[in-house]
């Protein structure tokens, strides 16, 4: 019997000997989760408000949240609580959950496209502060909010290569169409911010480095001294891999280089998503069958919550028990992942080292998996349904 129906209503032992005592409703939840064969998602609020923590003590400017990575209502107001209090926005109804949940946050909304009735309905609900990187949105702006009470921040990229997938294919202005961007947003009366994405889980502060010394030389070029902020983006890394993140070395580099380049510094925002959330969850799925020495397949694959394996790479911060919590040690060998679904593109991009003494019915837990998890996950074939329990830690070992 799994081991979250045979020990309902007690306190947990073995493999989730972390857990706190059950109300009635988590119990019934956790047992028709199992019953079901559904992946549990383990959320730790203690995690989130530390990470949150070392942003606020580490980043010398405004921490905004990128709401995207996960839109839950839970996680925006304990981040809130935690004392984020600005968001960065992409859309109507993001507005709308983080107004609700957090009347009195700053919003940001920084997706570079929007229709003018998009642009009208923030600016009703009192979004100032709106990204722009190509004039055909500039002129969208124009007609549908007052320049002087509204900042743009203007986006531009640069040719680097950072990150697990570039950002800078989508959006983002030269610097000469930045340069113009910025002359015509100034005659307009827009008050003027920079903003710049160097990516997704970068682990070195160098793409921040090179950005930070352009959007200096920018301002020097254009002769704009004094912008509203600096917009550094999201980007930072999470610890989804084997390689720890050094999100605090890179956010001193980036004070440093600051303090370098700006007699005056500049206010600065960052806005992490995935680092801010992602370490506070961790994914159990089950081993529904094992049809050869290299291949196994789990109850989630690509089109569940590990739809974003696809494109920042593999998680294979990985540990394995079984159904009676005994930590899975033998020597491992390498396994093709696959999901529940009939689609044979169903299938995690690399394979994972797995403990050869591994039987059907195991849990296999990927760590780190609480960005962007839950907000792309899809119902494809009838699967993608998951279950979130709060837990104290992640200390199964």
């Amino acid at each position: 019997m799994p081991i979250f129906t045979r020990a309902l209503g007690a306190q947990m032992d073995n493999f989730l000997s972390n857990l706190p005592l059950l109300n009635d409703a988590e119990v019934e939840m956790l047992a028709l989760a199992a019953e079901e064969e559904n992946p549990i998602l383990l959320f730790c609020p203690d995690l989130l408000k530390a990470q949150a923590k070392l942003f606020l003590d580490c980043f010398n400017g405004t921490v905004a949240f990128a709401t995207k990575a996960n839109p839950s209502p839970d996680i925006i107001k304990k981040l809130f609580e935690a004392g984020l209090k600005t968001f960065d926005v992409a859309s109507i109804n993001e507005i709308e959950l983080v107004q609700h949940n957090c009347p009195t946050a700053e919003l940001h909304y920084n997706n570079p496209i929007r229709s003018k009735r998009e642009i009208s309905i923030a600016y009703e609900k009192g979004i100032r502060s709106f990204s722009v990187d190509r004039l055909s949105e500039l002129n969208k702006l124009r007609q549908c909010v007052e320049p002087t009470h509204t900042t743009l921040s203007i986006r531009f990229k640069l040719d680097l290569e950072s990150g697990e997938y570039n950002f800078g294919s989508k959006f983002g202005a030269s610097i000469e169409e930045a340069k113009q961007l910025i002359k015509q947003a100034e005659q307009q009366g827009f008050k003027i911010a920079i903003a710049f994405n160097v990516g997704t889980q970068c682990n070195s502060p160098n793409p921040w480095i090179e950005y930070l010394k352009a959007a200096h030389q920018l301002m020097e070029e254009t002769g704009t001294h004094k912008v509203e902020w600096i917009n550094i983006g999201g980007g930072f890394p999470s610890y989804r891999t084997l390689e720890k993140p050094q999100t605090k070395q890179i956010l001193e580099a980036i004070e440093k280089t600051v303090r370098t380049l700006f007699k005056n510094p500049p206010r600065l925002i960052c806005e992490p998503g995935r680092s801010l959330v992602a370490d506070a969850f961790s994914l159990i799925t089950t081993i529904k069958a094992i049809p050869s020495d290299n291949h196994l397949f789990l109850n989630d694959g690509i089109y569940g919550t590990l739809s974003e394996l696809l494109l920042v790479g593999i998680a294979n911060r990985i540990e394995v028990f079984s159904p009676k919590g005994k930590k899975r040690k033998d020597e491992v060998q390498e396994m093709v992942i696959f999901g529940p679904t009939c689609d044979s593109v169903d299938v995690l991009p690399a394979a994972l080292n797995i403990p050869k003494d591994i039987a059907t019915e195991d849990y296999l837990i990927f760590h780190g998996l609480g960005a962007y998890s839950t907000s792309t996950c899809t119902r494809f074939n009838g699967y993608g349904n998951y279950q979130i329990i709060n837990v104290k830690n992640f200390n199964f070992s």
